[in-house]
């Protein structure tokens, strides 16, 4: 269960918090409420309902970041957690620093960032820090999410 403070939108069948655990900037999940790990396992109002929350804060995370990019991945692996999706914009910042960085693309990709944000900003990371900067991102992603409106 996400604690509330956590959570930046709630919607019918899907629910958007900030990562917890996690200490970069904007890092979102959507997580469906319904207890299935795979996609073709949902209902069609759910399907539905996903594509106008993964646009929605698409295009929230470009106004509240203005990232080069916004990435959004399904990956699943570890049990325990319902469908979910990670919802990551990708800052000009963290492109420079996995451009530095000896074991990455020069050119980094979709693949490198997913990789690095998890490996440097999302794993083993100091749970306070964390907690400050995931209470931060959410609270100020709400303000912009309740401005918005329930019209997608």
């Amino acid at each position: 269960m996400i604690a509330k403070q956590y959570i930046v939108l709630e919607a019918q069948h899907w629910v958007v918090n900030h990562r917890m655990g996690a200490t970069y900037p904007g890092y979102l999940m959507a997580a469906s409420r319904y207890d299935v790990t795979d996609l073709s396992e949902l209902e069609t109002d759910a399907l539905s309902e996903l594509g106008i929350v993964l646009a929605r804060m698409e295009r929230t995370l470009k106004q509240i970041y203005q990232p080069y990019k916004v990435l959004i991945s399904k990956l699943g692996f570890s049990p325990g957690f319902n469908c979910h999706f990670h919802i990551v914009p990708v800052h000009a910042w963290v492109l420079r620093e996995i451009e530095r960085h000896p074991d990455y693309a020069n050119e980094p990709d979709g693949n490198d960032v997913m990789l690095y944000v998890n490996r440097v900003y999302g794993e083993n990371q100091c749970p306070e820090a964390a907690a400050r900067v995931a209470l931060a991102e959410a609270e100020r992603f709400r303000g912009v999410v309740c401005r918005e409106g329930d019209d997608s």
